[in-house]
């Protein structure tokens, strides 16, 4: 492109000429072209004659002077100029060539420019356009073109992010690998080039060249702050932080180990070292003495404060100890004849002292042999007053206050006691009152009841007040005796007292009262009865009422069945005494009547009512069935299976018994379950309801949370039937084989026990082969098998066996049954036949049989074949 600006008044001429218009440009064309070599010629015209032979021209801001060459007229002129550019603009400015003297007039006619550029991204050229260097971000491959650099290298010699020879801004030229990264090295810095370069040898992180720009140091070796040096060892008034870098010791230190006042080894000129806290002060403590080595020294433990070392140089002593003034020492306590005074300096006691605890006679401790010390006035006496005794210390002490005289310290020390009071000679002491188990003598002493007695009014064991423990009071006699008499109770206040007549023992006075009771009558509910209640039976040994475990007994029912208690005269008439009031009524007629109108059975003390279930539980004699009477219609359970009726009402064990394919259902008065055949439910079982599922379509308002009659009954099927398949006398080449037909009156129910067992073998079996055999019983009766097969490989032949059928039915019926078979080895003919024609065979048609005989004989599984002569009769009936 070429712009040209001309000004005819100052002939000033402008020719700018550049290898791309913009950055945009470089972008559009993907090239970046730079001018190598220009050659320009300006014809123009002035209007004068020029005299000037020279013209001035600024390229690229250079200024060049260069003679005119004239052309055709006198009045036309030519420029040429041609050079080298090397450069990406031409910038050309050609100067007027008026001068202070004269005007002219120039005009430019025309321009002549050539220019020559170097290939795309070449920053150096030769005149064959051959280029020698290329721009930044591109290098020269080997046929001479500029391919871009990786994009981290500024100028590169290769297409590789490792052929970086200069990197673009942000990042650092790494020389060891000649790629461009984003940070040094630990170990390295960035030059003012931006190149990493190596720390010194004794850092470890540096800022700079050299052995003055560490940052941190190698192992081994400490930072000098202020010199940024690593340095083997800190100077004498520095320490070693925990960043390893030397910093000053505290003002006050000499030689340190660590930051602040109090990790000083050594102090300045005129200062004492603290060695506990490693400072240094000006003065010691109170406690300690400065010693050669300028080290503030403890004093002994003995002194406040002292002027030397040991324990012999104090000046003053700790709080609890005095001063020897002539020792210079600290003792815990003065000489025995010494008292400490109020400086803590210990002075001689009083003559009559021998030991003291102030100045004068009336601060004794202890007395000189011969004296003995009154403890109020602290002086020493001949002898003490009457109402006082010498102790092993020979000090005076006041008798205890109840005794008038004694002869020891304590109320246990009296000789006589104090008017009102009693002495106890056993414990030597006085007292207002004696024991309870004392009485006071004629001697006005206390004197002990006899053994038995806790309190009494005299001697012997008949005048007791009360007991000891384990002991009750016979007030009537005034003894106290280890039981009470038979037809006694102890009461509240351990007294015998005699029993209602109506008991032979008991523990209170009601007749509801007993333990036992006389002949011809018994124990129920601490009350002796003539007849025990209905659901008991009566105990002849122990004349107790006890509960049946079967209601049904009729040793459980002396009374009508619907009674709790009854007299003899009315156990004929089927009348009752009393009722259990939860379920039952007594009438007029000492009849218990039902309080459910619903339940009429009377075959229970109790029936069914509100919460209460008098049940009647039949296994049926003809088919799996369990019926479960309640004596009143049942509410139905909403549930989506017979199976989950089970789950609902019955507890865990019950449903065990009933097994995992039981059906249930309610129907009026009756919970019916479908037994299957995993149930082992038999009479004599008991069968326990979840308390609060089922309710009565009466009682809607109570759920049955009590039930009684829960023993299961059969109903008797008649005598079981089983028929077996075997054969008595077997061949020694078939298995032995029993197998069970059928079985009649077992109610569909099957077996609840089976069990083979070997009874007897007649023959020559040996012990390896009877264990064979029972270990094929004993899986057979594991797996409840009703039939046998055992392989003739495990018996020999000619054995006579007997084997038994044991088994248990699930309507409690229990019975066995005995085979016995002849394993013989016999003869066994075996035919082998063809014929000469297979159908269709036709009427016209010869047919020929060809037979082949042999004889088998088997032994132990082991089959052999012999050819014997054979006797044949064959019979035909004739053809119709």
């Amino acid at each position: 492109m070429e712009d040209f600006h001309l000004n005819p008044i100052y002939s000033e001429c402008i020719i700018n000429k550049r290898g791309v218009e913009n950055q945009s440009d470089l972008q559009e064309y993907k090239k970046f072209q730079k001018i190598y070599k220009f050659y320009l010629e300006i014809f123009g015209l002035i209007s004068t004659q020029y005299t000037s032979s020279q013209m001035k021209v600024s390229l690229n801001g250079v200024e060049i002077t260069k003679s005119l060459d004239a052309c055709n007229g006198a009045l036309c002129y030519s420029f040429k100029q041609q050079d080298l550019l090397n450069s990406y603009d031409l910038n050309l400015i050609l100067y007027p060539l008026n001068s202070p003297s004269e005007k002219y007039q120039q005009y430019i006619q025309g321009t002549f420019l050539i220019v020559q550029l170097c290939s795309p991204y070449c920053d150096e050229c030769d005149q064959d356009n051959v280029c020698s260097k290329c721009i930044e971000k591109y290098y020269l491959d080997s046929s001479g073109s500029c391919q871009p650099c990786d994009q981290t290298c500024l100028n590169c010699s290769g297409p590789s992010n490792e052929n970086c020879l200069s990197c673009v801004s942000g990042l650092f030229f790494q020389q060891k690998s000649s790629s461009c990264v984003q940070n040094c090295d630990q170990n390295q810095y960035r030059d003012s080039q931006n190149v990493c370069q190596l720390c010194h040898q004794s850092c470890a992180i540096c800022q700079g060249a050299g052995p003055n720009n560490c940052l941190s140091c190698q192992l081994g070796l400490y930072m000098q702050p202020i010199t940024h040096s690593c340095v083997q060892t800190c100077d004498q008034n520095q320490y070693r932080d925990s960043q390893n870098v030397c910093q000053l010791c505290h003002q006050s230190c000499a030689i340190c180990q660590g930051a602040g006042p109090n990790n000083c080894l050594s102090c300045q000129l005129g200062l004492y070292m603290q060695p506990i806290t490693h400072s240094c002060v000006q003065t010691c403590d109170q406690n300690q003495y400065p010693d050669s080595q300028n080290i503030c020294q403890l004093c002994d433990q003995s002194c406040a404060i002292c002027q030397g070392a040991g324990p012999n140089n104090c000046l003053s002593c700790q709080l609890g100890l005095y001063m020897q003034l002539i020792t210079h020492s600290c003792v815990q306590t003065c000489d025995q004849n010494q008292y400490p005074d109020s400086q803590n300096i210990c002075q001689l006691c009083d003559q009559s002292c021998a030991i003291c605890q102030g100045v004068g006679p009336n601060n004794c401790l202890s007395c000189q042999l011969g004296l003995y010390l009154q403890p109020i006035t602290h002086s020493c006496v001949q002898t003490c007053d009457q109402n006082q005794y010498l102790d092993s210390q020979n000090i005076c002490q006041l008798c205890d206050q109840s005794c008038a005289t004694c002869q020891g310290a304590g109320p246990n020390n009296c000789l006589s006691c104090q008017l009102g009071l009693y002495m106890q000679p056993i414990t030597h002491s006085c007292v207002q009152t004696c024991n309870q188990n004392q009485f006071i003598n004629a001697q006005q002493q206390c004197q002990l009841c006899d053994q038995t007695c806790s309190s009494c009014d005299g001697a012997g064991p008949n005048s007791c007040l009360s007991c000891i423990p384990g002991l009750y009071y016979q007030p009537n006699k005034k003894q106290c005796v280890q039981n009470c008499d038979l037809n006694q109770f102890i009461n509240s206040l351990n007294q015998c007292q005699p029993c209602d007549q109506s008991c032979a023992s008991c523990d209170g006075s009601s007749s509801k009262s007993c333990l036992s009771c006389p002949q011809n009558s018994f124990l129920f509910n601490k009350m002796c009865v003539g007849i025990c209640p209905n659901g008991f039976q009566s105990n002849l040994i122990s004349l107790t009422c006890d509960q049946c475990q079967n209601y049904m007994d009729p040793k459980c029912n002396s009374c009508h069945p619907s009674c709790q208690l009854c007299k003899f005269s009315q156990a004929k008439d089927s009348q009752c005494n009393s009722c259990f009031s939860e379920t039952r009524l007594l009438d007029s007629n000492n009849n218990c009547n039902c309080l459910n109108p619903k339940d009429q059975r009377n075959n229970f003390y109790q029936c069914s009512y509100q919460n209460i279930a008098v049940l009647d539980i039949q296994l049926s004699s003809t088919k799996p069935l369990l019926i479960i009477d309640f004596g009143s219609p049942l509410k139905g359970i909403s549930v989506d299976t017979s199976f989950l009726i089970c789950q609902q009402i019955f507890d865990q064990p019950t449903l065990i018994l009933l097994g995992s394919d039981s059906l249930c259902q309610i129907t009026g008065n009756q919970v019916q379950v479908n037994l299957g055949d995993s149930s082992i439910i038999m009479a004599n079982n008991i069968v326990n309801f979840l308390p609060n599922k089922l309710q009565f379509e009466d009682y809607n308002m109570y759920f049955i949370n009590t039930f009684y009659r829960n023993i299961v009954f059969q109903n008797d099927p008649g005598i079981p039937l089983l028929n077996f398949n075997y054969n008595p006398n077997e061949n020694s080449c078939n298995p032995l084989s029993i197998a069970l037909q059928n079985i009649q009156n077992d109610a569909g129910r099957k077996f609840l026990n089976i069990n083979w067992t070997l009874v007897q073998v007649i023959g020559t079996m040996s012990d390896k082969q009877i264990q064979n055999i029972k270990k094929i019983l004993q899986q057979a009766s594991q797996d409840m098998a009703t039939s046998i097969n055992i392989d003739p490989k495990y018996i020999p032949s000619n054995q006579n066996i007997a084997i038994q059928f044991n088994y248990q039915l699930k309507v409690n019926k229990a019975g066995s049954q005995l085979f016995t078979i002849n394993y013989q080895q016999s003869k066994y003919i075996k035919i082998i036949f063809q014929q000469s024609v297979y159908p269709p065979i036709y009427r016209y048609m010869s047919l020929s049989f060809y037979f082949q005989f042999y004889i088998e004989i088997c032994e132990l599984g082991l089959i052999t074949y012999n050819n014997e002569p054979v006797d044949l009769q064959l019979i035909s009936n004739q053809l119709q």
